[in-house]
């Protein structure tokens, strides 16, 4: 009693056949040129640390570096290269 073989992103469908549909991007990384800074609001506790991750993760996967700072409950997200 084996799992049945997977289906992943390879294929173009999920694990249970349904056509793989891109998340709407919520960060404003993939429009900024280098040196250029953005705004979002970071009022809750959690905020600062995910935003700064998810620059992170997008700065690896797509070979660019970003710098976010947060002040006041505003992260400024900085593209450095």
């Amino acid at each position: 009693m084996g799992l049945p073989p997977r289906r992943g992103s390879a294929a173009g469908l999920r694990s249970a056949g349904h056509p793989v549909m891109a998340r709407p991007m919520t960060y404003p990384m993939g429009e900024l040129a280098i040196g250029e800074t953005v705004s979002m609001p970071a009022d809750k506790p959690g905020d600062p640390k995910r935003i700064s991750r998810n620059c992170s993760q997008y700065g690896i996967r797509k070979g660019r570096t970003y710098k976010v700072r947060t002040i006041e409950g505003v992260a400024f997200i900085t593209r450095l290269t």
